[in-house]
């Protein structure tokens, strides 16, 4: 599955993905065979678990909605 995503991303947005581990925990450990996966695009803000979080809906749904 993550050689997949890995080839998605790749093939789509003709960078290579950096692949990062968390130590934390995600709503993949409640799923049988899953991965957490979510994309942090080059040039972009990383908002993530902060005040006021958000992602670019126009520019970044449209390509995850392509890997996907």
């Amino acid at each position: 599955m993550i050689k997949t995503l890995q080839s998605a991303y790749q093939s789509i947005t003709g960078d290579e993905p950096t692949l990062l581990t968390s130590g934390g925990g995600t709503y993949a450990a409640l799923m049988k065979n899953a991965v957490a996966y979510g994309a942090l695009f080059p040039g972009k803000v990383d908002s993530s678990h902060q005040i006021d979080e958000f992602i670019e809906i126009e520019s970044d749904s449209h390509l995850c909605q392509r890997i996907i």
